[in-house]
């Protein structure tokens, strides 16, 4: 049986470097394309093959790493601004990391995607219910939700399978960014974690054990897995 090939976009830093860690410990052969040379770097050392790609445009990606089995499209920006703030290019470039790529990515995955791949996107409980802030990001985690449900039902006849894991708030990098000039990051963490019932923040670790479940689950396509505390309830 031959072993897995797995392309992570993103899959250098926050969650997606968890993702990376997980499946090169389960044995998978893990390829990585990120915009920062720096991170991509350490992640060569761990064993990734690894590209710098700016997601924004995905044309020719997946051939340069083809033939893979599957994808996990976990690149992705913060864009926090209120209405009063909001900016064409912003939500263009939003949209178009989060929503048009998975739709291109996916469908350059499934020309040569083999029996029994799965195509996971990284979305969030933001895609389902928005919150102060997070029009542009909420919009287009909504869309990569619906891209997914869609890539579900037409690539099951393939027998390839499509599936997204949807996160609370999960401490990295991106959510240590102050809210506003000043900010205390405690204090804001802190305030986060409370909105999770189960009383914390999730870990990158705990979105990669979903993630790599879903790659190996035969029988689940169209899922959107809730990794999120108790976040939605």
């Amino acid at each position: 049986m031959s072993i897995p090939h797995v392309l992570v976009t993103g899959g250098a830093t926050g969650i997606g470097l968890a993702i990376t860690q997980h499946l090169l410990s389960k044995g998978m052969r893990v390829s990585v394309c990120s915009r920062r040379p720096e991170p991509l770097a350490a992640v060569a050392e761990l064993g990734a093959q690894v590209l710098r790609w700016d997601l924004t445009q995905t044309d020719g990606l997946v051939k340069e790493f083809a033939p893979l089995t599957h994808l996990v499209h976990c690149a992705g920006n913060d864009n926090n601004a209120p209405i009063g703030s909001w900016h064409r290019s912003a939500f263009q470039d939003t949209l178009a990391l989060h929503a048009v790529a998975t739709a291109m990515l996916m469908q350059d995955w499934a020309t040569q995607a083999p029996l029994g791949g799965c195509f996971v996107g990284v979305a969030s409980t933001l895609g389902r219910r928005s919150a102060p802030g997070k029009a542009a990001y909420a919009a287009a985690k909504a869309a990569m939700l619906s891209i997914c449900q869609s890539g579900a039902m037409e690539l099951a006849p393939q027998g390839l399978r499509v599936n997204a894991v949807l996160p609370g708030v999960v401490e990295t990098e991106m959510t240590r960014k102050p809210r506003s000039p000043g900010a205390d990051i405690d204090a804001q963490l802190a305030a986060l974690a409370a909105l999770h019932p189960l009383g914390r923040l999730g870990s990158t670790s705990e979105v990669a054990v979903a993630v790599a479940y879903l790659l190996e689950a035969q029988w689940t396509t169209g899922a959107e897995l809730v990794v999120d505390g108790g976040l939605s309830l």
